[in-house]
């Protein structure tokens, strides 16, 4: 099987390397090299067969969670580099490239499957995503735990002041100062965008403002309640 396989990746990479070298070891030693024009040069090592199956059924996909496992090993260049050189080719020949083709032809067949997504599959799906330990955001998150973009005015501004900003940003951008606002945020992240905005609305309560959200499952609700009762919102 694994012989097959490389003889698929083998044609697929030949037809598509129209710019730059790439050199390949594959798993049992032998060492293929692609050639187009003048372009980036990478050398990589792939380590097992199931890899290269990989590559060939899924491409886009493969490639990067391969080289995340190791899979794939740089002997010449860097992940960067690859990229550098898969694109330029993409960019070069897109039209024409027989392994964008199949794996768009594919995508056309697969499509119906892939986006088959009923209500109990979302929560799943869902989940999955967001569900997982608060102690793993707290890693990477600032001190309010806001999971979402930033804004830093000036570029020298800490993750922390950088989501005040943001907040701030959004809160002056809805003008609270007018009558009978209705405020709806999707997935308000862990509670606090809705947060920050009820001190606002508590100062301007002859208004009849109100602000509603959408939330995930499982864990953050909990997080959003407990932070929405800490605050007496």
């Amino acid at each position: 099987m694994g012989w097959a396989m490389r003889a698929v990746l083998d044609w697929l990479i030949r037809r598509f390397i129209v710019r730059g070298t790439i050199r390949v070891r594959w798993p049992d030693g032998v060492i293929t090299t692609y050639q187009g024009a003048p372009g980036p040069k990478v050398a990589f090592a792939i380590k097992h067969w199931a890899t290269v199956r990989g590559i060939v059924l899924n491409p886009a996909m493969a490639v990067g969670e391969a080289y995340m496992r190791g899979e794939i090993a740089a002997e010449q260049g860097d992940i960067y580099d690859l990229l550098d050189l898969l694109l330029s080719n993409v960019v070069a020949d897109g039209s024409t490239q027989p392994i964008l083709a199949l794996s768009l032809w594919r995508d056309r067949m697969l499509r119906r499957i892939a986006q088959w997504n009923p209500a109990p599959r979302a929560h799943r799906n869902a989940a999955h995503h967001y569900d997982i330990d608060g102690r793993l955001y707290r890693l990477f998150l600032d001190a309010d735990m806001q999971y979402s973009c930033a804004y830093f005015p000036t570029g020298t501004e800490t993750l922390d002041a950088a989501q005040a900003a943001k907040k701030h940003h959004i809160a002056a951008k809805l003008l609270l100062n007018r009558p009978a606002l209705k405020v709806f945020g999707y997935r308000l992240r862990l509670g606090r965008s809705g947060a920050h905005l009820g001190p606002r609305l508590r100062r301007r309560r002859h208004l009849r403002h109100a602000v509603a959200g959408t939330i995930g499952c499982g864990p953050q609700p909990r997080r959003c309640r407990g932070v929405i009762g800490s605050r007496a919102l």
